[in-house]
């Protein structure tokens, strides 16, 4: 009996399974090697911090994520000083390299207005109030918290 039940259920079962796959299109994602797409590998000159590569990893995989049309990068730590990139149905190497090779950029600009300065947030507008001397009087545009 049981060996019966065993013959008849799970051919039963992996036709429901095969039917439900095939009407929902379900498809494989494909990795590099069989979809195709860039594989990068980079190097640094120096023997770098392991804490470095992992923070370089990382603004790497945040890069690839702006891209939106690569379905699994992998990125890697290969060896003591080496990343491998691997991107699976990117076709555009030169974007590709631009996004994971360029140095960030960082740019420094006056600070206008200090809470330092008044104890205020610099959205809060600050009038003297005119009954009380030492007391001001404060506004938050809309949309501000106070």
């Amino acid at each position: 009996m049981r060996l019966l039940i065993r013959t008849l259920l799970v051919p039963i079962i992996f036709t429901f399974i095969f039917i439900f796959v095939y009407v929902n299109q379900y498809a494989p994602k494909l990795g590099l090697d069989l979809q195709g797409g860039i594989s990068v590998l980079l190097t640094a000159e120096d023997e770098p911090d392991i804490e470095l590569l992992e923070q370089a990893v990382e603004i790497m995989r945040s890069r690839i994520e702006d891209f939106g049309e690569v379905q699994e990068p992998e990125i890697s730590i290969t060896g003591t000083k080496g990343v491998l990139v691997q991107l699976p149905g990117l076709t555009d190497q030169e974007k590709a390299i631009d996004a994971v090779g360029t140095t960030g950029l960082l740019t420094f600009r006056p600070v206008l207005s200090s809470s330092l300065d008044t104890g205020y947030s610099p959205a809060f507008t600050i009038i003297k109030d005119p009954d009380n001397e030492g007391e001001v009087l404060t506004s938050v545009p809309e949309g501000v918290s106070e």
